[in-house]
């Protein structure tokens, strides 16, 4: 003890100190804790944004490949209803042009029946009415051309109004 005896009177600087060294030890402890703490969380709450982001990206690209879909689906029906009104008028076309030759057949027939029956003259009776219904058929038949022509690029368009709908309502 004779060593330490001329150290009494600084011995409370020797506490003072040694509780400051032990306090300051304490704080920093205590600040790494909550440090490391604090970045376990930063990380936690990355991950966590980087999951919702890549979360939204791949929602976002499912209602795009769905939009991409609907509008390729409703393109290839509209597709099949011009093709479908295309081989109605081609068919329209060709009873139309058997019907006006078995008219032409007939108007001749009946003007060669009327000629050898006047005895080689043609009686003015008025009107030809085969010719007459030759012009309604190809009205119609333009008529009805023209509307098939409207009613697919209507559908067209319904079909594809629901498909943008059915994938607005995907979101």
């Amino acid at each position: 003890m004779a060593m330490f005896d001329g150290l009494k009177p600084y011995a409370w600087l020797i506490d003072i100190a040694a509780t400051l060294v032990i306090a300051a030890g304490c704080f920093f402890a205590g600040y790494h804790v909550r440090s490391l703490s604090a970045q376990r969380d930063a990380a936690k709450l990355t991950a966590g944004l980087a999951t919702a982001n890549s979360m939204a990206q791949a929602t976002a690209r499912q209602a795009d490949a769905q939009y991409a879909y609907i509008t390729e689906k409703a393109d290839h029906d509209y597709q099949a209803l011009v093709d479908s009104t295309a081989t109605q008028v081609s068919t329209l076309s060709d009873t139309a042009q058997r019907l006006q030759q078995r008219l032409s057949a007939a108007k001749r027939a009946r003007a060669a029946a009327s000629h050898s029956a006047a005895g080689g003259s043609i009686d003015g009776t008025g009107t030809d009415w085969i010719s007459g219904f030759a012009a309604c058929a190809a009205s119609y038949q333009q008529l009805a051309t023209d509307d098939a022509r409207r009613a697919d690029k209507i559908n067209g368009l319904q079909l594809y109004v629901k498909g943008v709908l059915q994938v607005q309502g995907a979101r």
